[in-house]
């Protein structure tokens, strides 16, 4: 079994017991969490930078937790397809890899909405 297949089966089998129980469920957020980290922080920093727009420390702290936001909806997406993925082989693509537009959208969400209140259109 090669690391790429190793990890898709680490992550199928986390993101099932994460369905299954709240316990796997934290288990599957202790995983995510330097992915979350690396992810919401390069994206945050690109955003704002982008669009000018600085943060105080409870927006940076609340747009990081932003990117937890589509955590339980990306996990049933995926666990709806694992079936799929196993019978397909080669198309088959990790959870870590797949979680990685939730976390973007979540904060996207969140600083885009920042913006908006800041030049009054909401």
């Amino acid at each position: 079994m090669d690391s790429l297949n190793e990890k898709f089966e680490k992550e199928v089998r986390l993101v099932i017991a994460a369905m299954e129980s709240e316990r796997g469920e934290n288990e599957l957020a202790k995983y995510l969490r330097p992915l979350v980290e690396e992810v919401a922080r390069k994206y945050i920093d690109g955003y704002t930078k982008k669009f000018s727009l600085p943060l105080t420390e409870e927006q940076d702290r609340e747009a990081f937790l932003a990117g937890w936001k589509l955590f339980h909806f990306g996990v049933k997406k995926y666990y709806e397809h694992i079936d799929e993925m196993k019978e397909r082989g080669s198309e088959k693509y990790d959870f870590s890899e797949y979680m990685t537009w939730f976390i973007k959208q979540g904060v996207h969400e969140y600083l885009r909405e920042l913006k908006e209140k800041r030049n009054g259109a909401v």
